[in-house]
Protein backbone atom coordinates (compact mmCIF):
# COMPACT_ATOMS: atom_id res chain seq x y z
CA UNK A 1 0.00 0.00 0.00
CA UNK A 2 1.11 3.25 -0.74
CA UNK A 3 1.87 6.09 1.61
CA UNK A 4 0.74 9.50 0.63
CA UNK A 5 3.28 12.17 1.27
CA UNK A 6 2.18 15.32 4.20
CA UNK A 7 3.62 17.47 1.12
CA UNK A 8 1.26 16.31 -1.45
CA UNK A 9 -1.65 16.92 0.89
CA UNK A 10 -0.66 20.26 1.85
CA UNK A 11 0.09 21.46 -1.50
CA UNK A 12 -1.34 24.43 -3.24
CA UNK A 13 -3.22 22.55 -5.79
CA UNK A 14 -4.54 19.78 -2.92
CA UNK A 15 -5.46 23.09 -0.49
CA UNK A 16 -7.90 24.35 -3.03
CA UNK A 17 -10.72 21.44 -2.79
CA UNK A 18 -11.38 21.82 1.03
CA UNK A 19 -11.12 25.83 0.66
CA UNK A 20 -13.67 25.72 -1.59
CA UNK A 21 -15.60 23.23 0.00
CA UNK A 22 -15.24 25.58 2.86
CA UNK A 23 -16.80 28.52 1.44
CA UNK A 24 -19.71 25.90 0.08
CA UNK A 25 -20.29 24.82 3.41
CA UNK A 26 -20.84 28.53 4.53
CA UNK A 27 -23.21 29.16 1.82
CA UNK A 28 -25.41 26.00 2.72
CA UNK A 29 -24.98 26.23 6.65
CA UNK A 30 -26.75 30.48 6.44
CA UNK A 31 -29.14 29.16 3.76
CA UNK A 32 -30.67 26.62 6.14
CA UNK A 33 -30.06 29.10 9.16
CA UNK A 34 -31.98 31.73 6.98
CA UNK A 35 -34.72 29.43 5.46
CA UNK A 36 -35.00 26.84 8.71
CA UNK A 37 -33.48 27.96 11.90
CA UNK A 38 -30.60 25.26 11.96
CA UNK A 39 -28.00 26.64 14.02
CA UNK A 40 -25.23 27.54 11.28
CA UNK A 41 -22.10 26.70 13.64
CA UNK A 42 -23.23 23.62 13.77
CA UNK A 43 -24.50 22.56 10.69
CA UNK A 44 -21.15 24.07 8.97
CA UNK A 45 -19.43 21.48 11.24
CA UNK A 46 -21.67 18.50 10.37
CA UNK A 47 -21.17 19.60 6.87
CA UNK A 48 -17.28 20.00 7.07
CA UNK A 49 -16.94 16.50 8.66
CA UNK A 50 -19.12 15.13 5.54
CA UNK A 51 -17.22 17.10 2.92
CA UNK A 52 -14.15 15.47 4.69
CA UNK A 53 -14.91 11.96 3.47
CA UNK A 54 -13.78 12.90 -0.45
CA UNK A 55 -9.86 12.50 1.35
CA UNK A 56 -11.12 8.26 1.48
CA UNK A 57 -12.13 8.54 -2.11
CA UNK A 58 -8.89 10.72 -2.97
CA UNK A 59 -6.19 9.09 -1.23
CA UNK A 60 -8.00 5.29 -1.74
CA UNK A 61 -4.08 3.40 -1.75
CA UNK A 62 -3.26 5.23 1.46
CA UNK A 63 -2.85 3.58 5.05
CA UNK A 64 -6.51 3.79 6.92
CA UNK A 65 -4.62 5.26 9.36
CA UNK A 66 -3.19 7.92 7.25
CA UNK A 67 -6.68 8.66 5.45
CA UNK A 68 -8.05 9.28 9.08
CA UNK A 69 -5.57 11.72 9.76
CA UNK A 70 -6.11 13.17 6.79
CA UNK A 71 -10.06 13.03 7.09
CA UNK A 72 -9.64 15.11 10.45
CA UNK A 73 -7.58 18.09 8.85
CA UNK A 74 -9.25 18.07 6.11
CA UNK A 75 -12.47 18.76 7.53
CA UNK A 76 -11.29 20.94 10.63
CA UNK A 77 -9.85 23.02 7.38
CA UNK A 78 -13.66 23.12 5.82
CA UNK A 79 -14.92 24.24 9.01
CA UNK A 80 -12.34 27.23 9.11
CA UNK A 81 -12.83 28.07 6.18
CA UNK A 82 -16.43 28.33 6.34
CA UNK A 83 -16.42 30.32 9.30
CA UNK A 84 -13.83 32.63 8.07
CA UNK A 85 -15.74 33.35 4.48
CA UNK A 86 -18.79 33.95 6.82
CA UNK A 87 -16.70 36.72 8.30
CA UNK A 88 -15.63 37.63 5.36
CA UNK A 89 -19.32 38.39 4.12
CA UNK A 90 -20.23 39.71 7.35
CA UNK A 91 -17.46 42.40 7.07
CA UNK A 92 -19.03 43.48 3.29
CA UNK A 93 -22.01 43.79 4.02
CA UNK A 94 -22.13 45.47 7.10
CA UNK A 95 -19.76 48.30 7.97
CA UNK A 96 -17.68 48.04 11.21
CA UNK A 97 -20.53 49.77 13.78
CA UNK A 98 -22.80 46.81 12.76
CA UNK A 99 -20.75 44.79 13.62
CA UNK A 100 -21.48 44.40 17.28
CA UNK A 101 -24.85 43.06 17.36
CA UNK A 102 -24.85 39.83 14.62
CA UNK A 103 -25.92 37.31 16.82
CA UNK A 104 -28.52 34.31 15.41
CA UNK A 105 -31.47 37.09 16.03
CA UNK A 106 -34.74 35.34 16.55
CA UNK A 107 -38.13 35.76 14.19
CA UNK A 108 -39.63 34.39 11.41
CA UNK A 109 -37.61 33.13 8.79
CA UNK A 110 -36.57 36.39 6.04
CA UNK A 111 -36.11 38.79 8.45
CA UNK A 112 -32.65 37.17 9.43
CA UNK A 113 -29.38 38.52 7.72
CA UNK A 114 -27.64 35.99 6.15
CA UNK A 115 -23.73 36.62 7.81
CA UNK A 116 -24.12 36.63 11.19
CA UNK A 117 -21.49 36.34 14.42
CA UNK A 118 -21.63 32.07 14.47
CA UNK A 119 -19.73 32.18 17.26
CA UNK A 120 -22.07 34.71 19.91
CA UNK A 121 -24.73 31.54 19.17
CA UNK A 122 -28.25 32.12 19.55
CA UNK A 123 -29.47 35.50 20.65
CA UNK A 124 -32.34 34.61 22.53
CA UNK A 125 -31.94 33.86 26.04
CA UNK A 126 -31.93 31.03 28.44
CA UNK A 127 -33.99 33.05 31.28
CA UNK A 128 -37.67 32.85 31.05
CA UNK A 129 -39.52 35.98 29.75
CA UNK A 130 -40.97 38.69 32.19
CA UNK A 131 -44.66 37.81 32.85
CA UNK A 132 -47.26 40.62 34.23
CA UNK A 133 -45.46 42.45 37.57
CA UNK A 134 -45.59 45.31 39.78
CA UNK A 135 -42.19 47.41 40.07
CA UNK A 136 -42.69 49.56 43.54
CA UNK A 137 -41.33 52.87 43.55
CA UNK A 138 -38.80 52.20 46.18
CA UNK A 139 -37.54 48.85 44.84
CA UNK A 140 -34.45 48.46 43.01
CA UNK A 141 -31.00 48.80 42.95
CA UNK A 142 -29.86 52.41 43.46
CA UNK A 143 -26.44 54.49 41.95
CA UNK A 144 -25.61 57.90 42.97
CA UNK A 145 -23.99 60.20 40.81
CA UNK A 146 -23.36 63.77 40.49
CA UNK A 147 -25.81 64.31 38.34
CA UNK A 148 -28.50 62.62 40.45
CA UNK A 149 -29.69 59.48 41.38
CA UNK A 150 -30.48 56.55 39.29
CA UNK A 151 -32.79 53.77 40.49
CA UNK A 152 -33.12 50.39 38.09
CA UNK A 153 -36.26 48.12 38.35
CA UNK A 154 -35.81 45.84 35.57
CA UNK A 155 -34.02 44.65 32.94
CA UNK A 156 -34.91 41.51 31.44
CA UNK A 157 -36.78 40.01 28.20
CA UNK A 158 -40.35 39.60 27.17
CA UNK A 159 -42.35 37.52 25.19
CA UNK A 160 -41.82 40.44 22.41
CA UNK A 161 -38.73 42.56 23.56
CA UNK A 162 -34.87 40.72 23.48
CA UNK A 163 -34.54 43.60 26.19
CA UNK A 164 -36.94 45.65 28.19
CA UNK A 165 -35.08 47.79 30.96
CA UNK A 166 -36.46 50.32 33.04
CA UNK A 167 -35.07 52.70 35.41
CA UNK A 168 -36.49 55.53 37.48
CA UNK A 169 -33.97 59.13 37.17
CA UNK A 170 -33.82 61.78 38.82
CA UNK A 171 -31.60 64.23 38.01
CA UNK A 172 -30.12 67.77 39.54
CA UNK A 173 -30.71 70.97 38.56
CA UNK A 174 -28.15 72.25 35.68
CA UNK A 175 -27.27 68.29 35.14
CA UNK A 176 -27.68 66.17 32.12
CA UNK A 177 -27.58 62.34 32.67
CA UNK A 178 -24.94 61.98 29.47
CA UNK A 179 -23.82 63.34 26.45
CA UNK A 180 -26.31 63.67 23.46
CA UNK A 181 -26.29 60.67 21.58
CA UNK A 182 -27.69 58.03 19.45
CA UNK A 183 -28.77 53.99 19.70
CA UNK A 184 -30.25 51.79 17.50
CA UNK A 185 -33.11 51.17 20.72
CA UNK A 186 -36.09 53.18 21.27
CA UNK A 187 -36.84 55.04 24.51
CA UNK A 188 -39.58 55.73 25.86
CA UNK A 189 -39.22 58.67 29.27
CA UNK A 190 -42.31 59.95 31.38
CA UNK A 191 -41.26 62.93 33.57
CA UNK A 192 -42.91 63.11 36.70
CA UNK A 193 -42.15 66.39 38.32
CA UNK A 194 -39.50 69.36 37.85
CA UNK A 195 -38.61 70.09 34.08
CA UNK A 196 -36.35 68.78 31.28
CA UNK A 197 -34.99 70.38 28.37
CA UNK A 198 -34.98 67.88 25.80
CA UNK A 199 -32.93 67.94 22.08
CA UNK A 200 -33.72 66.04 19.63
CA UNK A 201 -31.48 66.37 16.45
CA UNK A 202 -31.47 70.01 15.46
CA UNK A 203 -34.63 70.68 18.14
CA UNK A 204 -34.49 71.75 21.61
CA UNK A 205 -37.98 71.28 23.28
CA UNK A 206 -39.52 71.75 26.98
CA UNK A 207 -40.99 69.12 29.27
CA UNK A 208 -42.72 69.40 32.41
CA UNK A 209 -45.17 67.49 34.66
CA UNK A 210 -46.41 64.47 32.82
CA UNK A 211 -45.19 64.78 29.96
CA UNK A 212 -43.79 62.16 27.39
CA UNK A 213 -41.10 61.85 26.00
CA UNK A 214 -39.89 59.77 23.00
CA UNK A 215 -36.40 58.91 21.35
CA UNK A 216 -36.67 57.38 18.42
CA UNK A 217 -34.04 55.33 17.17
CA UNK A 218 -30.61 56.56 15.51
CA UNK A 219 -31.86 59.76 16.19
CA UNK A 220 -29.64 62.37 18.08
CA UNK A 221 -30.98 63.52 21.42
CA UNK A 222 -29.85 64.19 25.23
CA UNK A 223 -31.59 65.72 28.36
CA UNK A 224 -30.84 68.63 30.73
CA UNK A 225 -32.72 69.87 34.34
CA UNK A 226 -32.85 73.85 33.65
CA UNK A 227 -33.64 73.61 37.38
CA UNK A 228 -34.29 74.95 39.61
CA UNK A 229 -35.99 71.93 41.10
CA UNK A 230 -34.71 68.45 40.93
CA UNK A 231 -36.71 66.63 37.75
CA UNK A 232 -37.63 63.18 38.66
CA UNK A 233 -38.33 60.91 35.16
CA UNK A 234 -38.74 57.34 34.10
CA UNK A 235 -37.01 55.63 31.27
CA UNK A 236 -37.90 52.78 29.27
CA UNK A 237 -35.62 50.95 27.16
CA UNK A 238 -37.56 48.88 24.31
CA UNK A 239 -35.00 46.33 21.99
CA UNK A 240 -37.39 44.56 19.85
CA UNK A 241 -36.06 41.31 18.54
CA UNK A 242 -34.31 41.77 14.86
CA UNK A 243 -33.20 45.23 16.09
CA UNK A 244 -31.36 47.02 13.26
CA UNK A 245 -28.16 48.34 14.32
CA UNK A 246 -27.03 51.93 14.67
CA UNK A 247 -26.55 53.82 11.16
CA UNK A 248 -23.22 55.61 10.65
CA UNK A 249 -23.96 59.35 10.47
Amino acid sequence: MKQVKVEEFLQPKAMLTPGIAGGVTMLIANALWVAFSLPPRWTALVLSFLLGLLVFVATPRAPVWQRAVYYLLNSLIIFSVSIGTNYVGVGATRPPTQQTNLGEPPGPAGTRAFFGDWLLGPATPARPPLRSAVFPADTGRVRVTDAGAFRALVDTVTANLSRLEIHVTTLAPGKSPHPAHRHAHEELMILRSGTLEVLQNEATRHAGPGAVIFEASNELHGLRNPGPDSATYVVIRIDPHDLPVTVPR
